[in-house]
C-alpha cells in the first residue's frame, strides 16, 4: 500500500513539473530566485492579513484535481486578487508549494485544520 502511495505521489509530482515548467517559466523563476535561499513564490510572513476574493472547497478531490481547479480559478482572477483553497489531499501541500514557486503566484499561507489543508494564493501581478 505504501509503495502504491509513493508511486502515485511520484506520478503527481511529474505531472505538475511537466505541466507548469516551460523554458520561459524557468527563466522567470531564475530571475525571481530569492538570494537568501528562501523558496521563490512563498510568503512566509504569518502576519499577512488578506481579503479573499474567491473561495474554493475542493475537499474530497485527489491529485491533480485540486491544483487543476485552483489554476482555473486563478486564471479568472485579476492580478493581486486572492484565492482560498480548501483541500483534503495530503499531497496538495507539496503540489501548491511547487505550483506557486514555478508559476509566479504567491502562496501567502499553507495551513492544516482538522485534516483540511487551507491555502491562500495571490495571483501574480
Amino acid at each position: 500500500m505504501e509503495q502504491k502511495k509513493s508511486r502515485i505521489e511520484a506520478q503527481c509530482a511529474k505531472f505538475i513539473s511537466l505541466w507548469y515548467i516551460s523554458p520561459m517559466n524557468e527563466m522567470e523563476n531564475m530571475s525571481n530566485a530569492d538570494p537568501t535561499g528562501g523558496s521563490p513564490g512563498i510568503n512566509t510572513d504569518e502576519n499577512t492579513l488578506t481579503n479573499i476574493d474567491t473561495d474554493l472547497d475542493l475537499k474530497g478531490l485527489m491529485c491533480p484535481m485540486p491544483l487543476l481547479k485552483a489554476k482555473k480559478a486563478l486564471n479568472e482572477l485579476q492580478p493581486l486578487q486572492i484565492l482560498r483553497v480548501q483541500a483534503t489531499d495530503p499531497g496538495s501541500v507539496r503540489d501548491f508549494s511547487v505550483f506557486a514557486s514555478q508559476s509566479g503566484h504567491i502562496l501567502l499561507s499553507s495551513t492544516e485544520e482538522d485534516g483540511t489543508f487551507v491555502y491562500l494564493i495571490q495571483k501574480k501581478a
